[in-house]
């Protein structure tokens, strides 16, 4: 009887800490996901920031280009991407050289060149079509997204499901 008891009792405390701590898991909660991102701004001391539909842009450096990026424009990239959770987390991806080498990863799989794409024709995570659009070269910025509008309920590589994500931008090139 004292045994079950205790079981019992230590079961409710497991359950109770998995659900403050989550044990680890991403919170698949959109509004928590995007009150941790403004939390973290906050924290920095971020108060102008661009925002858009659940995507978040805080640019740190801005550029001397005088052309505004627009859907249906081709831009030039250099990027790399964090898991996000209160803060910014583990480098998942990058074709920025250096930040590979800061993170411990293989520099011989890393991609060096540029990322090209049309804004507007669905080939980036949602998060950043919606952050990117009037920036300008040489901007250099934080784009942070909810779950929903990076890698949702899927799991890429270390990404697990539900995770929101930050990426780091470096506009290098906007094509009309």
């Amino acid at each position: 009887m004292i045994v079950k008891l205790l079981y019992v009792k230590f079961t409710i405390i497991l359950v109770v800490a998995c659900s403050l701590c989550s044990c680890g898991k991403p919170d698949y909660n959109v509004d928590t996901q995007n009150t941790r991102i403004e939390s973290y701004l906050s924290s920095l001391g971020v108060e102008d920031y661009y925002y858009n539909l659940g995507a978040y842009r805080y640019t740190y450096h801005t550029g001397n280009g005088q052309t505004l990026l627009e859907e249906g424009d081709s831009v030039y990239i250099y990027y790399t991407g964090y898991i996000f959770s209160t803060r910014i987390g583990s480098m998942f991806t990058t074709n920025i050289l250096q930040d590979a080498r800061d993170n411990g990863f293989d520099t011989r799989y890393i991609e060096r060149d540029r990322y090209g794409v049309r804004l507007g024709d669905g080939n980036l995570l949602r998060g950043l079509e919606l952050g990117l659009p009037g920036s300008r070269e040489g901007d250099s910025m934080y784009i942070f997204m909810a779950s929903d509008l990076g890698y949702d309920d899927e799991a890429v590589g270390i990404v697990e499901p539900g995770s929101s994500l930050a990426f780091k931008v470096v506009v290098d090139e906007i094509v009309k």
